[in-house]
């Protein structure tokens, strides 16, 4: 079985990765072990061979390139059986964490301007925009989640969960038909 996390990035899904792990997960694909450009961009490309060959190497899967360009729709028809997790939060919360970390105002540095300024190129790219504001970023997470919802409305593959909001092992465990951990559900990455 393969576990595709969905969610828009800054949406807890650094959360349910650890979450996967405390369940006993262990090839988990995620952008920080990959060469998160090249990826991201066969995906938004449409070249999608680069992205099935990592496939069989992984058992979960998470933010970038696989919730790009719908490719949910794709994975979905080439990995039957799959599981997709759709990571949501409020949008007014979700756009002050996108804008805080792209804009360096989360308390991180990056490496230089140049760096910072590709970060956003990245989310344009990703959200299908020539604009780096509230209103284009938006549109897009809130039209890319009910499009989502829309696909998969009925599909018992298919679960939904605002961490944030406090979703946690009750609602995911069932889901992935496994035992709910003695453990508090997992947090990363929570602004202080």
């Amino acid at each position: 079985m393969k576990i595709f996390c969905i969610g828009i990035n800054k949406t807890a899904t650094t959360s349910l990765l650890n979450s996967w792990k405390i369940l006993g997960y262990d090839k988990i694909c995620s952008p920080m072990k990959l060469n998160n450009l090249d990826v991201s961009m066969a995906a938004f490309e449409g070249k999608y061979k680069v992205i099935f060959d990592l496939i069989d190497n992984y058992d979960c899967f998470k933010d970038r390139p696989f919730n790009t360009n719908k490719l949910y729709k794709v994975l979905d028809k080439h990995v039957p059986d799959s599981k997709f997790i759709l990571t949501v939060r409020d949008t007014e919360e979700w756009w002050d964490s996108v804008s805080r970390w792209l804009t360096n105002r989360n308390g991180r540095s990056f490496d230089s301007e140049t760096d910072k300024l590709l970060r956003i190129e990245i989310y344009k790219r990703h959200f299908e925009t020539n604009e780096f504001t509230k209103e284009s970023f938006v549109k897009y997470y809130e039209d890319y989640n009910n499009e989502v919802r829309e696909y998969f409305k009925g599909n018992p593959n298919f679960l939904e969960m605002n961490i944030c909001g406090g979703d946690s092992w009750d609602l995911l465990c069932p889901f992935l038909e496994k035992e709910i951990p003695n453990k508090p559900f997992p947090m990363a990455n929570v602004n202080k």
